[in-house]
């Protein structure tokens, strides 16, 4: 990888590095930001920020350095030992991206198994009426697993590839598969479900 200006690298090198996994949560989670979207900045910009005011005060204390050959100078807040800016745009670029990487990760699992509750609530809610006026008892009913919810973000996201991987390893029950509603709107964009999210959140 050769980029014409060697000040650019860093930047170059981070935005190669995390743009797959970037597609990856937005393809993933795009159906639960805006209905979980505080679950989304609560779990990255603290700990993002964090890792940044670290990061300063170890070049502040002279614990670690960044050599400023392939960084794009852009910085702010007192100067270090090299006269340049602690905050550096490149530096806190890594840990933010880095940082929410992995919590984005973790607020898509979240908010599906959020969603991945309420839908078997209501599913099982209307079991249980059909069995009660058709005067049969209620069985035992498969747990849901890991897998489960796997398939059921998957679905929201790649409707196709999810059924292909239940034919591959067949779950207990269809359980994972959005309500027909839910589905349009992961279709269409996830309204109906973020719209019914959102309100749950804001609740």
């Amino acid at each position: 990888l050769r980029l014409r200006s060697p000040r650019l690298r860093c930047l170059g090198l981070v935005a190669s590095f995390f743009a797959p996994v970037f597609a990856l949560i937005l393809n993933l989670g795009s159906r639960y930001l805006l209905s979980h979207w505080r679950l989304f900045v609560a779990g990255w910009l603290p700990p993002g920020a964090w890792t940044v005011a670290i990061d300063c005060v170890g070049q502040q204390q002279r614990v670690w350095r960044f050599p400023q050959t392939f960084l794009t100078g852009v910085a702010t807040l007192p100067p270090d030992s090299s006269g340049v800016g602690l905050l550096k745009l490149d530096i806190a670029a890594v840990y933010l991206v880095s940082t929410f990487a992995v919590t984005g990760t973790g607020a898509i699992i979240l908010a599906a198994a959020q969603e991945f509750a309420a839908q078997r609530q209501r599913q099982r809610g209307g079991e249980a009426s059909e069995a009660g006026r058709a005067g049969a008892a209620e069985g035992e009913q498969e747990p849901e697993t890991l897998w489960h919810l796997g398939l059921f973000i998957l679905h929201g996201a790649a409707p196709a590839l999810a059924e292909r991987a239940a034919a591959v390893v067949p779950p207990s029950s269809s359980a994972w598969r959005l309500a027909p509603g839910q589905a349009d709107g992961a279709a269409g964009g996830g309204t109906g479900a973020r719209e019914e999210a959102l309100r749950a959140n804001q609740r």
